[in-house]
């Protein structure tokens, strides 16, 4: 008996021996801002993880000049979305270690002391029991497969999120590229610019151009200065973007230069939309290899449930020490597969399966046609994935030679190396199993025969009672639609209700003018924008004109008077002051004439007040202009006339929701494709509304009419036909269909199936649709 508290204290040290302590890693906002704001292109770790990529050592790091490859593997080095996937890496691999785990034995030791025990016997009785289980089927063996295939879609899924880091800095390094150009072209417009201001100011000063021509200049000037600030402002936001691909702060990126050269080497046309490049770029990205991999891991899934229906075994040697007997027993436990054989998980595993099958068939149909960016020659393409499943540590982030080592080096190189030895050791341990299960099975046939009669007849009655459970009919939930005098009736209890999120709101009622439909079309004011300009050139030769002649005329009469002052002018002088008088007078009755016949036209094509407002300037037309407003023609159809043309109206674009809109005047011309008496209205910008999209207009025409406005929010389509559910009672709405052809702002207006006062779902009307289609299919699958 003294050796059982020595027994039980080795034990207890051994079982301690491997333990892995707890260390704890906290996580402070401050000190990870501080780490970034720090990180700088110069950094050692960024050089040594360069010369390790090149295989050589770097000199003068950072370069003067930091080309497309250099940035890359900037990139692959500081960003943290490689840092999260090398972390799912680093668990997937842990992963296949504890799939590779062996269940431990359970020891339990039990003392008892006997109180009425007999003189001179032992009152101590010490029972020792192990719980020894052994794994069947397997099981084993298809986690650890399953494991691997988990640990290859991680390591896939590193390769495809290094890609990604490298394509997004690939196209923000062209949109910094494109922005710098934009700059430098716009600087060489602003100082061509300057130089022009300032020798119109010089001519204006010696009085060689008016006025008119130095107030234009200055405003091309300003535009060009406006245009050059914005392209500075897009060059450095660009450069942001440029940073937050690298994984670096602005400022640290700011004093850096880049050297563009790969904008300039294009691949060849040839080598675009080949079949060949097209089947190797499919075959070889990470992303599909990942969903490969991701089907063969439920693969094994499938297989790991299906050997679940097998039971594993649990031996139970055991000591006991009766009152000074030894007494040795050796049991066998295992769970009995009579109330059920693991079929709903297996069904799950076969379904996640499917599942997994038209993912992978989507993606390939998602990505066959995708445009691939050209890395390279195609050559370069097979160099990415070596090995049937993918790239040694994502080399498909790489684009080219090398960048395959770039990737391993970033995260996956050491694990390689610890794949290649679980690989071996679970095919050893797979066969190893395999045998001792063969051996256990066979000595478990010997042990159960005395207990076979006993699991038959039991496991008859248990499989009847399965059986008549299984055949039993479903217990069903009452039914939730029903359809109570034609109408369809939706109810929900109020649990139901309350985690539903429907929103029911009472309708007010409203009164609305019967309408006429007209139809129209957005106009395109590119030759109303050019007709202002047109006008005011006019207007600007007229005071031209008019300057011109008040000078000639001021000329004229100096020169007369000096030639009346005894001939102080010659005739000659006073003969070409008096032909330049009356040329500028020509001249000026001549613009006249023009800007009249300007005003003319464009009274003829935009009516009077639109031509009113090129003449004088008008607020409204700079909205029409600036596309904050619509102009819109609305024609009636022929043979509908109207007294007065309405003040608004209600316009409605191609899929778009209705605005009000209001009258200019009518129209000088109709829509040649209608026919009709023609109008023009000024609409807000909305949705649809653009230059030469078709409309319909409704013009209100007839008596006030009272009804609701059905919001759109609570209108749902089925059948080609407008529905809407309303509450009778609380959790009970029933469907009612409701007309569409009175559109408001904000809905439709309805006099019929929606009363004022009613309580419409103006939220969730689309679920309770839902519902009547589900309790449909459950109907028709009874």
């Amino acid at each position: 008996m003294r050796i059982w508290p020595g027994l039980g204290l080795l034990l207890a040290l051994a079982a301690m021996a491997g333990c892995v302590t707890y260390r704890s890693q906290p996580l402070h906002p401050s000190e990870t801002a501080a780490r970034f704001e720090a990180r700088r292109l110069d950094d050692a770790g960024l050089r040594r993880f360069v010369e390790a990529e090149a295989g050589r050592p770097v000199k003068g790091w950072p370069p003067a000049a930091m080309d497309f490859e250099q940035l890359t593997l900037a990139a692959l080095y500081f960003s943290p979305d490689l840092d999260v996937a090398r972390a799912q890496l680093a668990g997937a691999e842990a992963a296949v270690v504890t799939a590779g785990q062996r269940a431990n034995p359970a020891l339990g030791v039990k003392p008892e002391w006997v109180s009425n025990a007999p003189g001179g016997v032992t009152p101590w009785v010490l029972s020792v029991a192990f719980d020894v289980p052994l794994t069947t089927a397997g099981k084993r063996t298809i986690r650890i497969a399953e494991a691997h295939n988990l640990s290859e879609v991680a390591r896939l899924r590193l390769g495809e999120q290094a890609w990604h880091v490298r394509s997004r800095l690939r196209a923000r390094l062209v949109d910094l590229w494109q922005a710098g150009r934009a700059e430098a072209l716009l600087l060489r417009q602003d100082e061509v610019a300057q130089e022009r201001m300032r020798l119109l100011d010089a001519r204006f000063a010696n009085g060689e151009v008016a006025r008119l021509e130095v107030i234009l200049g200055r405003r091309e000037r300003e535009r060009v200065a406006l245009a050059l600030g914005q392209a500075r402002e897009q060059r450095a936001a660009a450069l942001v973007r440029v940073a937050d691909a690298i994984g670096v702060s602005a400022p640290a990126l700011a004093g850096e230069a880049i050297d563009f050269g790969f904008t300039g080497r294009l691949p060849a046309e040839e080598e675009l939309g080949t079949r060949d490049v097209r089947a190797e770029a499919l075959l070889n990205r990470p992303d599909i290899l990942a969903a490969l991999a991701e089907y063969a891991a439920s693969e094994t899934a499938l297989r790991l449930e299906v050997a679940r229906q097998y039971p594993d075994i649990h031996l139970g040697p055991g000591y006991t020490f009766d009152k000074g007997s030894n007494q040795w027993a050796l049991g066998v436990a295992l769970v009995l597969p009579v109330m059920n054989r693991n079929q709903g998980p297996i069904a799950e595993a076969e379904a996640r399966r499917r599942c997994r099958a038209r993912r992978r068939r989507q993606a390939v149909r998602r990505r066959r046609d995708r445009p691939f960016e050209p890395g390279g020659r195609r050559g370069r393409a097979r160099r990415r994935c070596p090995r049937p499943l993918g790239c040694a540590g994502g080399g498909a982030a790489g684009g080219g030679p090398g960048r395959g080592r770039g990737a391993a080096a970033a995260g996956a190189g050491q694990p390689a190396a610890g794949r290649g030895r679980h690989r071996a050791a679970g095919r050893k341990g797979g066969s190893a199993v395999r045998s001792r299960d063969q051996i256990l099975a066979a000595w478990v046939r010997a042990a159960a025969a005395a207990v076979a009669l006993a699991l038959l007849v039991a496991g008859g009655v248990a499989r009847s009672e399965a059986d008549e459970d299984d055949t039993a009919p479903p217990v069903s939930a009452p039914p939730r639609v029903t359809v109570v005098h034609g109408e369809t009736v939706v109810t929900f209890d109020a649990a139901t209700l309350a985690r539903s999120g429907l929103e029911v709101k009472a309708l007010p009622a409203q009164t609305h003018r019967a309408e006429a439909i007209a139809y129209g079309a957005v106009l395109d004011l590119t030759e109303l924008a050019d007709a202002r300009g047109a006008l005011t050139a006019a207007a600007a030769r007229v005071e031209q004109a008019r300057a011109m002649v008040a000078a000639s005329r001021a000329e004229f009469e100096r020169v007369r008077a000096l030639h009346a002052d005894e001939r102080n002018a010659s005739d000659k002088t006073l003969e070409a002051a008096t032909a330049k008088w009356r040329g500028d007078d020509a001249e000026a009755r001549a613009a006249d004439a023009a800007l009249a016949a300007r005003v003319a036209a464009a009274r003829q094509r935009w009516g009077a007040v639109a031509a009113g407002w090129l003449e004088r300037g008008s607020s409204e037309l700079d909205a029409l202009l600036a596309q904050r407003q619509r102009l819109v023609q609305v024609t009636l159809p022929p043979g509908t006339a109207l007294e007065s043309a309405p003040a608004t109206a209600t316009v409605r674009g191609g899929g778009g929701a209705a605005v009000a809109a209001r009258l200019i005047s009518p129209a000088p011309r109709t829509d040649p494709r209608i026919q009709g008496v023609s109008f023009y209205y000024a609409a807000p910008d909305a949705p649809g509304l653009l230059p030469g999209a078709g409309v319909e207009a409704f013009l209100p025409t007839g008596p006030a009419v009272t009804g609701v406005t059905v919001p759109a929010a609570a209108v749902v389509w089925w059948q080609g036909r407008a529905w809407v559910y309303l509450e009778e009672a609380p959790g009970r709405f029933v469907r009612r269909e409701v007309a569409t052809d009175a559109p408001v702002p904000g809905g439709w207006f309805v006099t019929a199936g929606v009363t004022a006062g009613g309580r419409v779902v103006v939220r969730g009307a689309q679920m309770l649709l839902s519902e009547e289609g589900r309790a449909a299919i459950q109907g028709s699958e009874g």
